[in-house]
């Protein structure tokens, strides 16, 4: 039995932009209008009418015509997240006369390439966030840089080739062609939209102008028929839409690109989706019509922010993308009760352009159905044999109509075996139709999964885990929670040893969040199949007890509600992140294994505490006795969700007390948090009655990760545990512990000093690609929460030596100490500005307890390490000032050149006093801590931790200095100041050496492997200082010295870039900073303040001048290239990135030209002629404000010293490498471990 729309309407014989502009939605010719047709949300001053996109769109095509030489049948990709201008490329694409496709914004490479492949684009749409995404991708294809352009570029500027957007616009206009041939409009394709299909890979869809339009006609004829209906030529017209579903998807494009166009409607644009955000575009824009997928639905009945919104203006409600539960269904609708808004659902399919069934907006829905036929279109229903069903019988649903598609794109073999010979095409839905014509879907298409409301193929997953040298067998199955779908993985395993951590590890980097094995990992004997090998997926489904915690729609507020907002899982993959989710959101959607018959199911961590400690890596968290979580405030839902995360489980007792042990070996000596006496007698049970008798569970993970920080943890124990490496071990605990603090941040957890302590042991963990400072932010956040602890009030306690008190004055003095390192070694501002001295130090006496009963030490080193700690507290106080004095004012922690000359004076006592504090602290630590440390002790963390406490002091000593140079410079000549600058030089040189001999021990004794990263941001400008050194000498024997001095820090940072890939971009700034050094601001018309010491060189005699040989030196003869490339640098790591010093944008004629050593610096020598006509001409450009011809010729040669650094990329340091970034406020990472043989039993 056939069934057929009740509508039958006659089609336009036109092409789609035809359709769109020149004919208006009641058939007329349209008029124009200044109403905007989007809006950008965040910037309502961004919008554009539809003259204004109609321009915009034949601008584009001329642009493509002209610079791409697109012509007809050529494909244009859109790799990026939806704006104002997505809409006009699309459409500008089509009226070139080219296919548009768009791609995911969330995609991964892999899966990127994979559409550049099938569509064969010549050209691709992206933005700055995923512009290296793109750029490999099109490389993989064989396309150039140059075939990208830049949607949101902010100039007409081309960077390496990329074509800034606005640039593609400067060709004029062209006009697409009219189109009223019916076969052509059937023929010529406009859009590949890509679809799973029923089986396999992704493939595109062909939509040709015919179906485009007929699909928008449908639409809009609903529309027309209501109006009609209720008599009312006002109804469903000027509605305001907001467009969070992304452009490319298919009801992105023809709601929001085609109908809404054609219909004059509003669209207010979110380039990604939050709540609350959301929330606020209906208040403020007064939204009409509301558009929803079900994961959004779920989330909008459950936040309570909903209740602080005017909702007042909405009138009409539609879900799409999947089928929406009836009961949330009726909660979205209580939300609108004051307008009468009612919800109604639709049914679609990528292979029918876009919608199939939908309800007039005047109709009343049935809730569970998805409305009547579109018009034009006709279903039939069949059973598994073939066999036409009638009413009320349930079968999958074949579909014809004008706006199916014409076939997938170069692939004949998928197009007839989803078409029947006689144009119907297979949906793979099970449906049923009333006599009403009202439809039900009963069940989803039979092997694909709706995940977030795009369609995943089991085959494709299927393809890749049977990549896992470990899988011999798999199939994946759709799995329901809470309406949500999930895939799930059932293994038959090669070996007895492949775990579930390492498939899910091995997926999660070859696909995209979407297709990730959320719904649980199940090892089993045998995957059931037919005869001919098909999957007999139902068998599997029938015969496996979901054993999956659910993981959707939690509670608003909730743990796991935050996480699935912070992870973007309502963002319909339109959120900035490209290759990566949230650190915490990896490799955690599995569980702990469990003996289970055949099976072993992954996804219940309660399960293996039935198991039996020994037989597993992991156990829950309640096999100890003394660990705590308190859970009481949780939801079911949030249990679970942390239990998926494997947030509840730590390390079976063996591989604990490895974690344990070298944690107080290693990481304790730098951060002393925990009273290492009392927590032995809580680990070990020994406690005495009334004493504290549990650990949180959030501070052990936190400790298994700052021990996984380091290399001593064996490696086979690591690999007990499942990891592929130390790196994945870190990563896995580091994940775990910030989804634990959820419990924290939700009020749940009032163990403020645990959560303090676990939060400053996470801060020590570098995130790439992490913009957030998510290191400054856990910083403040354990501050933050030992405040409330009352920690910066433990002298004022009654009980001042109880443990408590105890606890919290360690609590507090490792934040300060915490809060001193970090900004010293990244040139930012302090958090604890202030340290009170009548709080009492931090002494030996506060540790005798813990010295006494140390498990990991004997007394006496352990004394030593408490007596260093110490040491290094009463360091953080001069420390104080000497940050607040150098970094203390200004956004960045950098200061600008007006305060400085406003406050000469005050700023130079504030030096002197920071001077004589640090000379105190290092004349009583000189003697307690002689140096090298290596002759006194053999003991590595005394070795290491010695030479750390130092170089962080000279660290403090060189910044000081520098500082004082700076401001010298700025003040009157005289050669008064010229002098102190000689004085300052060589303090400095003192302070480098001595910087430079603790690492040299550090080297030497093959201790510089356990670093923490920050040395590379202190290392960062005694690096280029000992560069400019070996490029300076003169004489071998100084070349010789020099070149030894380098490559200690060569050394040291070649060992940090083999962990990390942050050193990269430390690397890519001192380039970057030299750069700027050299070619800097050449505006003579700025009037930035000048730095005058110029003026004191040229007025002293020939004879005072030194040749440049050092960069003492060059501080003396260049201030103006040393100070652009140090305080360049300084402002780099300050920011996070590459930023250069405009404050250092200085009038020209007060700048020294480059010094005439320099012309000879590859000859023997200058001679003194040379040198003086070089003088007269320094004075000639300082006096009359011009740049002699000889002054440009020694500006050249300087560059050139720069330039010849390259050679030094002998170090093999992988600098071009510069995809992966990190960053630069983290730098102080635990003792870091070294990735060598992992294969190895012990590192």
């Amino acid at each position: 039995m056939i069934f057929s729309s009740k509508y039958q309407i006659d089609i336009p014989e036109v092409d789609l932009l035809s359709y769109i502009f020149d004919i208006s939605p009641d058939g007329s010719q349209p008029t124009s209008s200044d109403k905007p047709v989007y809006v950008n949300a965040h910037d309502p001053t961004q919008r554009m009418n539809r003259a204004e996109l109609e321009h915009k769109i034949k601008s584009v095509a001329a642009g493509l015509r002209h610079v791409f030489k697109i012509r007809d049948g050529d494909v244009v990709l859109a790799y990026c997240e939806n704006s104002i201008l997505y809409p006009a490329v699309i459409l500008g694409s089509i009226a070139s006369g080219a296919i548009f496709t768009g791609a995911n914004p969330g995609y991964t490479y892999a899966e990127l390439t994979n559409q550049l492949t099938i569509s064969g684009a010549k050209c691709i749409f992206t933005d700055i966030a995923r512009l290296e995404m793109a750029r490999k991708a099109a490389k993989a294809v064989g396309l150039p840089s140059t075939s990208l352009i830049l949607i949101d570029s902010e100039d007409e500027t081309t960077v390496d080739g990329v074509l800034p957007f606005q640039s593609l616009l400067k060709h004029g206009t062209y006009s697409w062609e009219r189109i009223t041939d019916p076969k052509v409009l059937s023929d010529k394709t406009a859009v590949l939209n890509f679809s799973s299909g029923t089986t396999g890979l992704p493939k595109a869809c062909e939509m040709t102008h015919r179906n485009l339009v007929a699909n928008a006609e449908q639409s809009v004829h609903l529309d027309r028929v209501a109006r009609m209906r209720k008599n009312d030529p006002t109804f469903a017209t000027n509605d305001v839409h907001c467009a969070f579903l992304p452009f490319y998807h298919a009801m992105g494009l023809i709601t929001f690109c085609l109908n809404n166009v054609k219909k004059g409607c509003t669209t207010v644009v979110m380039p990604r989706f939050d709540m609350k955000s959301f929330l606020g575009v209906i208040q403020d824009f007064k939204l009409t019509y509301l558009i929803f997928a079900p994961p959004v639905v779920s989330m909008f009945v459950k936040t309570p922010l909903v209740s602080q919104y005017d909702l007042s203006s909405v009138k009409f409600l539609t879900c799409g993308a999947a089928p929406l539960q009836a009961d949330l269904e009726k909660r979205l609708e209580s939300h609108f009760t004051k307008t009468g808004a009612r919800c109604r659902q639709g049914w679609g399919m990528s292979e029918a352009t876009m919608a199939v069934s939908l309800y007039r907006p005047d109709e009343e829905p049935v809730s569970g159905s998805v409305g009547y036929l579109v018009p034009n279109m006709q279903l039939k229903i069949v059973d598994e044999d073939g066999k036409e069903l009638g009413y009320d019988e349930e079968g999958e649903a074949l579909l014809r109509g004008p706006n199916m598609f014409k076939g997938y794109y170069k692939n004949p073999t998928a197009t007839k075996d989803s078409v029947t010979y006689d144009g119907w095409v297979k949906t793979g839905d099970i449906i049923k139709i009333d006599k009403t014509s009202l439809i039900t879907i009963v069940d989803r298409k039979k092997e694909l999964i709706k995940v977030k409301g795009y369609q995943v193929a089991p085959s494709e997953l299927e393809g890749h885990l049977l990549e896992h040298e470990g899988v011999l067998d798999c199939a994946v199955i759709r799995v329901l929670r809470d309406g949500q779908e999930h895939p799930q993985a059932h293994i038959v395993r090669k070996k007895p040893d492949v775990t579930a951590e390492s498939i899910l590890a091995f997926m999660d980097k070859r696909l995209s969040p979407i297709k990730r094995i959320t719904g649980g990992v199940i090892f089993t004997d045998v995957i059931p199949k037919s005869r001919s090998g098909k999957i007999l997926r139902r068998l599997i489904k029938d015969g496996c007890k979901d054993p999956s915690p659910r993981l959707s729609e939690p509670s608003p507020g909730s743990p796991s509600m935050c996480f699935q907002e912070l992870e973007g899982s309502i963002n319909v993959e339109c959120n900035s992140s490209i290759t990566q989710d949230p650190p915490w959101n990896k490799d955690e959607s599995h569980a702990l294994e469990t003996d289970s018959g055949a099976q072993e199911v992954h996804t219940n961590p309660r399960l293996r505490y039935n198991a039996g400690p020994s037989a597993r890596s992991h156990v829950l968290y309640s096999y100890y006795s003394f660990l705590v979580l308190d859970m009481s405030g949780l939801e079911p839902d949030d249990v679970h969700y942390l239990e998926s995360r494997s947030c509840l489980s730590v390390p079976a007792p063996d591989a604990l007390d490895d974690f344990v042990r070298e944690y107080f070996l290693h990481v304790h000596p730098g951060l002393p948090l925990l009273d290492e006496a009392i927590f032995w007698s809580i680990y070990s049970g020994d406690q005495e009655p009334q004493c504290e008798s549990t650990i949180s569970l959030f501070l052990l993970q936190a400790m298994l990760f700052a021990s996984c920080s380091c290399q001593f943890v064996p490696f086979s124990t690591l690999k007990s545990l499942g990891f592929t490496s130390r790196r994945n071990a870190r990563e896995k605990y580091y994940r775990r512990a910030k989804v634990s603090r959820l419990t924290h941040k939700s009020g749940l957890g009032k163990d403020h000093v645990s959560n303090a302590q676990g939060a400053l042991l996470l801060s020590y963990y570098a995130i790439s690609q992490d913009r957030a400072r998510n290191n400054s932010i856990l910083l403040a956040t354990a501050i933050h929460l030992a405040q409330d602890a009352g920690a910066d009030q433990f002298h004022k306690r009654s009980d001042p030596k109880s443990p408590l008190t105890n606890k919290l004055k360690r609590l507090w003095w490792c934040c300060i100490v915490r809060d001193r390192i970090l900004p010293l070694g990244v040139r930012r501002q302090l958090q604890i500005t202030s340290i009170d001295l009548n709080h009492g130090h931090l002494t030996e006496q506060d540790f005798e307890q813990e010295i006494q009963e140390s498990q990991v030490y004997s007394t006496q080193n352990k004394r030593n390490l408490i007596q260093l700690f110490t040491s290094l507290c009463e360091l953080a106080i001069p420390f104080t000032s000497v940050i607040q004095t150098v970094y203390g004012t200004g956004q960045s922690g950098i200061d600008t050149i007006s305060p400085i000359i406003q406050n000469q004076q005050k700023i130079s006592e504030s030096i002197r006093l920071c001077e004589i504090s640090l000379d105190a602290w290092f004349d009583k630590a000189a003697i307690q801590f002689p140096t090298p440390a290596g002759i006194i002790s053999s003991e590595k963390s005394l070795v290491l931790y010695t030479n750390l406490m130092y170089i962080y002091y000279y660290s403090a000593r060189v910044a000081l200095y520098q500082y004082e140079a700076f401001v010298i410079s700025l003040a009157s000549p005289g050669v008064g100041l010229y002098d102190r600058l000689h004085q300052i030089r060589g303090q400095l040189e003192d302070a480098q050496l001595g910087i430079t001999d603790n690492l040299k021990e550090l080297v030497q004794l093959k201790v510089a492997r356990f670093l923490p990263v920050s040395i590379a941001a202190y290392a960062a400008l005694p690096l280029v200082l000992h560069i400019l050194d070996v490029k300076l000498a003169k004489l071998p024997s100084q070349t010789a010295r020099k070149q030894g001095r380098l490559n200690i820090y060569m050394e040291t940072m070649k060992g940090l870039h083999n962990l990390y890939d942050g050193i990269d971009d430390i690397w890519a700034c001192i380039r970057g900073a030299m750069d700027y050094a050299i070619s800097g601001t050449r505006d003579t018309s700025s009037q930035q303040p000048s730095l005058n010491l110029d003026n004191a060189l040229c007025s002293r005699s020939t004879d005072a001048l030194l040749a440049i040989d050092d960069w003492g030196n060059f501080l003396l003869r260049e201030p103006i290239l040393y100070f652009r490339l140090s305080r360049t640098l300084d402002l780099s790591l300050a920011a996070g990135h590459y930023s250069e010093d405009s404050s250092l944008t200085v009038l020209l004629r007060s700048a020294r030209l480059p010094s005439p050593s320099l012309v000879f610096i590859e000859g023997d020598g200058y001679g003194h002629a040379a040198e003086s006509q070089v003088l007269e001409s320094e004075r000639t450009c300082v006096d009359e404000k011009v740049m002699s011809e000889l002054g440009d010729n020694h500006f050249e040669l300087t560059t050139q010293i720069f330039n010849e650094i390259g050679d030094l990329d002998g170090y093999d340091f992988g600098m071009d490498c510069l995809e992966a970034s990190q960053p630069f406020d983290a730098f102080e990472l635990n003792l870091v471990d070294i990735e060598t043989d992992e294969t190895s039993t012990e590192v």
